[in-house]
């Protein structure tokens, strides 16, 4: 991230400030951490402004955990970064096969060694471990489940989560062996199920989800805005090459660039004229906008993975808490 923007984002939320009663930042790639000396400089611009105008702050931040060791994580803990997601996709060689570095290194090793000692760090934080399978991965998932039991699952503030892979765009999204939506809606509840009976937590994420309007996209929030390194500013994180998707840019100065027809279409999916949404018993979690993009990409309503098993959610989070 060059200087202008750097400038520009920290005028932007000065400017702000008065009238914020909450902020919060997410931290996302690429690899957020290559660049921890701008996540160092705004983070304690932002830490600067909130305690000033008495704003409650808070961050997330989604990493590979390669470059996690425990002297970066207490930074990111000082500078009020709690909240982590961390992908695993299997033991060994199926994760290196999957997630290796740009060269064709191994990165699993080095990403569970940094675990590990962040085990031994004090304080309140919350580390969610995130398994997206496929049909390539997904007989070796129990066995992941096993060993991640063995090294996380008693430290509370380790949980798991499972996603299917999807389709999301670019040249070789046919190539990828996505699990069917039937098969997929299946194992994200069969795996966890697995994981909670063998003593591992479910991720908060998962049990928050259930909250008025926790399951709503960030992208369908009007005062939600995704900030590129280039100062380019986005509603999505998943369609970053997609003109519609491009809703404005930050200025130096703090001034914001913007296409409120573009936003509109986020913000105003079609909720608002769905009655199957307006009459559904999760509205109040979701409002019908979970995920804006795929009601735009297909126009079908895009309802979240706990709302169509939602017996089986409420039934693994009673388990969570009761284990």
């Amino acid at each position: 991230m060059n200087r202008n923007i750097i400038n520009g984002l920290k005028a932007f939320v000065q400017d702000k400030a008065s009238s914020l009663t909450g902020l919060h930042i997410s931290w996302f790639g690429g690899e957020p951490l290559i660049s921890l000396d701008v996540i160092e400089e705004l983070s304690e611009s932002f830490l600067a402004i909130a305690k000033e105008n008495q704003i409650q702050y808070s961050c997330d931040l989604v990493t590979n955990g390669y470059l996690l060791t425990t002297e970066v994580f207490e930074r990111l803990i000082s500078w009020n970064i709690n909240q982590f997601m961390i992908t695993i996709d299997g033991i060994g060689e199926v994760h290196d096969r999957r997630r290796h570095l740009t060269g064709g290194g191994k990165t699993f090793d080095k990403i569970l060694d940094n675990l590990m000692a962040i085990k031994d760090v004090p304080g309140s934080f919350n580390v969610t471990i995130r398994t997206n399978f496929d049909e390539d991965n997904l007989q070796a998932t129990s066995e992941l489940i096993r060993f991640l039991k063995d090294h996380f699952a008693d430290d509370e503030r380790f949980g798991i989560m499972f996603r299917p892979v999807g389709q999301w765009g670019g040249k070789n999204d046919d190539d990828i062996p996505v699990c069917s939506r039937t098969m997929a809606n299946q194992k994200i509840w069969e795996l966890s199920d697995e994981a909670i009976t063998q003593g591992f937590s479910m991720s908060s994420m998962i049990t928050d989800s259930l909250m008025p309007s926790a399951s709503v996209c960030y992208s369908a929030k009007p005062h939600s805005l995704v900030v590129g390194s280039d100062g380019q500013l986005y509603k999505c994180t998943l369609s970053l090459n997609e003109e519609f998707n491009k809703v404005g840019k930050i200025h130096e100065d703090g001034n914001l660039e913007l296409d409120y027809d573009k936003i509109a279409n986020w913000v105003t999916s079609g909720e608002e004229t769905d009655t199957g949404c307006q009459s559904c018993f999760y509205r109040p979690a979701c409002q019908g906008n979970h995920c804006p993009l795929y009601r735009m990409r297909t126009g079908e309503r895009p309802c979240p993975y706990e709302k169509r098993n939602i017996k089986k959610v409420l039934n693994l989070i009673w388990k969570n808490n009761n284990k």
